[in-house]
């Protein structure tokens, strides 16, 4: 039988680690994940996990549930879901994560552009049905996956452990190599239809060197 992962807090010292001038958080804990509820999802009927100020480590064997709750985590920070992650079809899976200190980070604005009440508190929430069918819901209000997945990248910073390997792939090594020349105008195509049109000229103009 497998024991169920363990949960251990180490707190911080926030003298020897600094604090934001103006709200006395730490600069990176702006955005603190308070509260995780699981409800109906794979093997868990219901679980709720709080989390305290400090640094938290999640520890167990293999298949204690420590990847289940990193997958809920994922769900309600914008990945797609489906029915296979709903433990009991005839009952919806309810995945919710509480938030707070936000006030700092662009989530305000971000909620405000949505027209989507912010207040100290964000509550995500993510419904999944027996057939797969997934709403969302910002502070209790819905909205969509997207809107999520821009939130997200202001509220954790995921690393899996297949990320190292993602570095041998030649499309992430031309993803980052794009990154450093700065050619997102390029690749968002401001600027791309006369890099196009060049290289066909040239194409053309070295096929035609070729064919004599």
């Amino acid at each position: 039988v497998l024991k169920p992962c363990k949960i251990k807090r180490f707190p911080f010292s926030s003298s020897a680690i600094g604090q934001d001038s103006s709200t006395g958080i730490p600069p990176y804990l702006c955005a603190v994940l308070q509260k995780l509820h699981i409800r109906n999802y794979i093997l868990m009927d219901e679980l709720e996990v709080h989390f305290k100020p400090g640094f938290t480590i999640l520890t167990g064997e293999t298949g204690a549930g420590k990847s289940i709750l990193l997958g809920a985590l994922s769900l309600l920070l914008g990945e797609r879901a489906d029915a296979k992650v709903v433990l009991n079809t005839e009952r919806k899976c309810v995945l919710e994560a509480h938030f707070n200190d936000i006030s700092t980070t662009a989530v305000p604005a971000l909620l405000e552009a949505e027209e989507i009440e912010c207040g100290e508190e964000l509550i995500l929430r993510r419904e999944i049905s027996g057939q797969g069918k997934s709403r969302v819901f910002i502070n209790d209000t819905p909205s969509t996956l997207q809107v999520l997945q821009r939130l997200a990248v202001h509220l954790v910073d995921m690393h899996r452990q297949q990320d190292t390997p993602l570095l041998r792939e030649g499309g992430q090594q031309l993803r980052l190599l794009d990154e450093v020349g700065q050619c997102s105008p390029v690749l968002q195509g401001e600027v791309h239809e006369p890099h196009v049109l060049a290289f066909e000229k040239t194409a053309n103009n070295f096929h035609i060197v070729m064919s004599f």
